[in-house]
C-alpha cells in the first residue's frame, strides 16, 4: 500500500497572547499579536503541501477561559481550507473544548472528534479504499495519545501507538524556547521503524536564552560583540520572524556593577541591534537577569543585617521552590492576586530576586545606622 501520511500538531492556544511585554514597532507588534494564529496557518499550508491523508490536533485549541471568537473563528477557517482539498481532521474533544464551543459556530464537515459523547474511531479512506483507522489510546481525558491502524493486503492489519507531543505549535512563554512546530508522521506497512517522524517548525516567534559570563576585564564591547556572537551561531528557521531574548549575565566586575542599571543596559541593546545579528528577524529582549558573583558585604557587627541576610538565603535555598513557599506563607495565597501572581513566577528569576532583595535590604540597615549615630 502507499504511505500513509498524517500531519500531528498540539496545543494550538488559537488567539492566546504571548506571555511577553515591550514596545514594538507597529508591524512587529502585530506579527507577536498574530503569532498563535499564524502558527495554524502554516500548519494547515503544511498539510496542503505534504497532501497529508489527515490532521491529527490534541491539546486546547484556544484558552477555554478566553470568550473572545477569534480563536473558535480561526480554528475554522483553517479547517475548512481542508475541507476544500477533502483532507480529514481528527480532533481530540477534551471535555474543556466542547463546554467552552461557541453557539452557532459549526466545525466543517471533514471534522471528526474524538473523545467521550463523540466518536471513538474514525476510517480514513480513499477513493472508497480504507486506509487507516485513527483512535485514542486509552480512555477518557486520560488517553494518553493516538492509535493508528493501517489496513493492508488480504484483510490484514498492524496498529502504531504514537505518544501525543505536548509542545504548543507556538511558544507562549518565556521558558518554551527553541523551535516549535508540527510533526509529519508517515505510515509503511511494510515497514518495522514506522512511522517517520519529520518535524516542521513553523512558529513566527521564537523563545531563546542566553547565559553569559563576565569578569572584571570584560569590557562593554566584549559584552556586545559576544550577545552577538551567540545571536549569530544560533540556528535559524525559514519562518522565524521575532526572536524575544532571555539575557542571563552572571559573573563580577565594574561592567556587572554598572549593568545594574537600566540606561546602561539600554546602551548596551542599542548597540547590539546596530550590529543586526539576525538579518530579517527583529531582536526583541524580553528580560536580561543580572546574576552577580558573591553577594552584597554584611557588616560583621550588624546583628539585624545578618539574621536578615541567613534567613534570606535559607528561604532562597531551593530557588524553584521559593516563590511559591513565598506566596503560601503570604496573605495573597488563594485569592484572586494569588492567582495572578503565580500564573507570573514563569517570568521571574528566584536567585535574581534574591540578590535585589539582599542588595536593597543593606542600603536599608546601612541608612538607619547612619541616622541612628
Amino acid at each position: 500500500m502507499d504511505v500513509f501520511r498524517c500531519i500531528h500538531a498540539s496545543r494550538l492556544l488559537l488567539d492566546h497572547q504571548l506571555h511577553v511585554a515591550g514596545n514594538f514597532e507597529p508591524r512587529v507588534q502585530k506579527l507577536v499579536e498574530e503569532a498563535t494564529l499564524t502558527a495554524f496557518d502554516r500548519v494547515i499550508d503544511e498539510a496542503l503541501v505534504h497532501e497529508a491523508n489527515c490532521l491529527l490536533l490534541s491539546g486546547d485549541c484556544f484558552d477555554p477561559a478566553d470568550r473572545s471568537l477569534r480563536g473558535p473563528a480561526a480554528l475554522v477557517r483553517g479547517l475548512t481550507r481542508l475541507a476544500e482539498n477533502d483532507t480529514p481532521v481528527v480532533l481530540h474533544a477534551s471535555p474543556r473544548l466542547s463546554s467552552n464551543w461557541p453557539e452557532g459556530l459549526r466545525l466543517p464537515p471533514n471534522v471528526h472528534r474524538l473523545g467521550f459523547g463523540f466518536e471513538s474511531s474514525i476510517s480514513i479512506s480513499r477513493a472508497g479504499q480504507l486506509l487507516a483507522t485513527v483512535s485514542r489510546e486509552g480512555s477518557g481525558d486520560d488517553a494518553g495519545g493516538w492509535r493508528v491502524g493501517l489496513a493492508g493486503p488480504a484483510g490484514a492489519n498492524r496498529t502504531f501507538s504514537i505518544a501525543d507531543d505536548h509542545a504548543s505549535v507556538q511558544g507562549i512563554r518565556a521558558e518554551e524556547t527553541g523551535l516549535h512546530g508540527c510533526t509529519v508522521l508517515e505510515f509503511d506497512f511494510e515497514s518495522a521503524t514506522c512511522p517517520q517522524r519529520s518535524f516542521i517548525p513553523v512558529a513566527p516567534v521564537r523563545w531563546e536564552r542566553y547565559s553569559l559570563t563576565v569578569i572584571a576585564a570584560t569590557a562593554h564591547d566584549d559584552l556586545v560583540q559576544e550577545m552577538a556572537t551567540r545571536l549569530e551561531q544560533s540556528p535559524r528557521c525559514a519562518g522565524e520572524q521575532v526572536r524575544l531574548v532571555t539575557w542571563i549575565v552572571a559573573g563580577h566586575g565594574p561592567l556587572m556593577d554598572r549593568l545594574v542599571r537600566p540606561g546602561v543596559r539600554a546602551n548596551l541593546l542599542d548597540d547590539l541591534a546596530q550590529l543586526e545579528p539576525l538579518p530579517g528577524i527583529a531582536v526583541h529582549t524580553h528580560a536580561f537577569r543580572l546574576h552577580p558573583a558573591g553577594g552584597e558585604p554584611i557588616p560583621s557587627n550588624d546583628e539585624p543585617a545578618n539574621d536578615f541576610a541567613l534567613r534570606l538565603d535559607e528561604r532562597f535555598a531551593r530557588p524553584a521552590a521559593a516563590l511559591h513557599e513565598c506566596l503560601a506563607g503570604s496573605g495573597l495565597h488563594g485569592g484572586p492576586w494569588g492567582v495572578k501572581i503565580e500564573s507570573l513566577f514563569g517570568e521571574l528569576d528566584a536567585g535574581e530576586l534574591a540578590h535585589d532583595a539582599r542588595r536593597l535590604a543593606m542600603h536599608w540597615f546601612a541608612a538607619e545606622e547612619e541616622l541612628s549615630s
